[in-house]
């Protein structure tokens, strides 16, 4: 009997240092069965980050672009001048750049027209051969000044649009364009010149010649 109770309490210490051992392994026997350890918590308190001051995201416009910027078309002459002399005297070469242009009175006055034609080498006034063409000079004569415009052949390339010795004010059309074609100042003193019309200003009592670009000039 005696050996029977060793025995037994021999067998429950064995037991107890078994649990001991497998308990700081993790584990806890108990009656034969093994009870997991409480797995540590994976719950994490969730938190928001923050920036600090002057950091936090803004929202930004797209760069708007500007609308582009339109220059100021110059205002200009609807003619291409070129000033030069000859013997002596001041001219205003005019190639048009205006399909049937309009030439006006530049001032109030006396219209005086002649007409001229290439005869031999020569310039004549108050010819009549009907085979040639005829080159007209409208001129506007006032107390201080006049201005002669010399275009090209009559029915041709002018139309006269005023008559001899008739009164005209300031903006009162003197002739027209009606096709490409040069000055009678081609025809009679230079071959080589480009203009349309040339012009002349000077002052009635013939005391010298004034420009004649300001009647032509853009504003």
């Amino acid at each position: 009997m005696r050996r029977v109770l060793a025995h037994l309490a021999a067998v429950s210490l064995a037991a107890v240092v078994t649990a001991g051992v497998l308990g700081g392994a993790g584990e806890l026997i108990i009656v034969g069965h093994v009870m997991p350890s409480p797995a540590p918590s994976l719950k994490a308190e969730a938190k928001l980050a923050t920036l600090p001051p002057g950091l936090a995201p803004t929202e930004t416009s797209a760069p708007t672009e500007a609308p582009p910027t339109m220059s100021p078309v110059p205002t200009l002459s609807p003619y291409a001048l070129t000033a030069f002399r000859f013997s002596g005297h001041s001219y205003l070469g005019i190639t048009n750049t205006a399909p049937e242009a309009t030439f006006a009175a530049p001032f109030a006055g006396k219209v005086d027209v002649r007409t001229y034609q290439f005869i031999d080498g020569d310039v004549r006034v108050g010819s009549n051969v009907t085979s040639l063409p005829f080159f007209p000079y409208v001129a506007v004569s006032s107390s201080e000044r006049r201005i002669v415009y010399r275009p090209g052949a009559v029915g041709t390339v002018t139309d006269l649009l005023v008559s001899d010795g008739v009164s005209v004010q300031a903006g009162d059309p003197l002739f027209r364009l009606i096709a490409p074609g040069p000055s009678s100042w081609v025809t009679f003193y230079d071959q080589k010149v480009p203009y349309q019309v040339v012009v002349s200003l000077q002052r009635t009592n013939g005391s010298g010649d004034l420009d004649a670009s300001v009647y032509f000039s853009a504003p």
